[in-house]
């Protein structure tokens, strides 16, 4: 068992076992079944199953809506992705929960759902200082402060290659419900103040 937290309650994470039934039923319509299952349990996307397996994408889709049904693979990324956005709309008080949430939050849906998130460069910008954190000290100094705030944050880091040398950047998102509560916490922070 495992906390469900977009849910309420606790949700089982073992997923049901193919029955005698479907395994003879997916043999006599060439295996679908048994070629999709695995690789849906370990998240691949239709269309990566339909490249990887020679599949028809088609096929691939019924399968998997054929086996979420009977429980046999988890929620689809589109599923998923409206109960996080169902969850963002009404967050819950408890900041651990916050915490927990964020951490399920992946880089494209921050891109695509900007309504949800700001940035600490942005809450630093609002509270009437430097919008850049410039230096490493600085950058502790900001996250050392919204995390005493108990502000959740989440660190997207990337590799970027320019004039041939790699560079690693990084982004950091919060939720914009608690952007007021950065600014404050930022502005009475005594940490930045004595750095540049």
């Amino acid at each position: 068992m495992e906390r469900d937290i977009l849910g309420l309650g606790e949700r089982q994470v073992r997923f049901e076992e193919p029955s005698a039934r479907s395994v003879i039923n997916s043999l006599s319509k060439g295996g679908i079944m048994l070629e999709v299952l695995p690789l849906a349990r370990q998240r691949f996307s239709p269309t990566e199953i339909s490249q990887l397996t020679g599949i028809p994408y088609r096929s691939v889709l019924f399968a998997e809506i054929k086996m979420r049904r009977n429980r046999l693979i988890p929620e689809s990324h589109i599923d998923f992705n409206r109960r996080l956005v169902k969850t963002l709309e009404n967050l819950p008080e408890d900041p651990d929960l916050r915490r927990d949430i964020l951490s399920l939050v992946k880089y494209y849906f921050y891109r695509n759902h900007p309504e949800f998130f700001t940035t600490p460069s942005e809450c630093l910008k609002l509270a009437g200082l430097s919008d850049r954190m410039t230096n490493y000290r600085r950058t502790l100094a900001v996250i050392n402060s919204l995390q005493n705030a108990r502000i959740s944050i989440k660190e997207f880091t990337s590799v970027r290659y320019d004039e041939g040398k790699m560079r690693v950047c990084s982004t950091r998102i919060m939720y914009k419900a608690e952007q007021d509560q950065a600014v404050n916490a930022l502005r009475r922070s005594t940490e930045l103040a004595g750095i540049a």
